[in-house]
């Protein structure tokens, strides 16, 4: 997946969400406090816990670029408990901040499911734009790709 596009897509998308300002002394890592956040609500399976997360309607896109509603991106994400989800990490490839107040992270997810006996590990990439509404980070916009069972190249590399 090209970053490059899913970041304009997102920055695009998340310019409608910018209600609010930015709470001063909010540096860009409060985005990725709230990644934390998500990413142990999608481990626990725990619906209830990702939807404040949110904005109330966010942009997201699912994989393809196709529009996916909030209800459906929730339902998606709680569904790997059931499929086993065992553990997440999410590795953010990058992150910009393509106008003030409104962050975006390129995330690598890496999934461990077990199924039956068998373990099997996944990977996808997700872009999520973060708002500041309220004194709180949260997405406002988000898109994901299928989940893939290679690891996909990382966008930047360090030569």
């Amino acid at each position: 997946m090209k970053l490059r596009p899913l970041f304009s897509a997102l920055f695009l998308f998340g310019i409608g969400a910018l209600d609010s300002h930015p709470v001063r002394g909010q540096g860009p890592h409060a985005a990725v406090l709230q990644l934390d956040a998500w990413r142990k609500a999608v481990l626990a399976g725990d619906t209830q816990a990702l939807i404040p997360l949110y904005t109330t309607s966010p942009r997201i896109l699912g994989p393809g670029q196709s529009a996916s509603s909030l209800q459906a991106e929730i339902g998606y994400w709680g569904g790997w408990k059931t499929k086993g989800l065992k553990t997440l990490s999410a590795e953010i490839e990058s992150a910009q901040e393509p106008q003030p107040g409104f962050h975006v992270l390129a995330i690598q997810l890496t999934l461990v499911a077990n199924e039956g006996s068998v373990s099997r590990k996944y990977f996808i990439k997700v872009a999520q734009g973060y708002v500041d509404q309220g004194g709180t980070w949260k997405i406002a916009a988000e898109q994901r790709e299928d989940p893939t069972r290679l690891k996909g190249p990382a966008e930047k590399k360090d030569l």
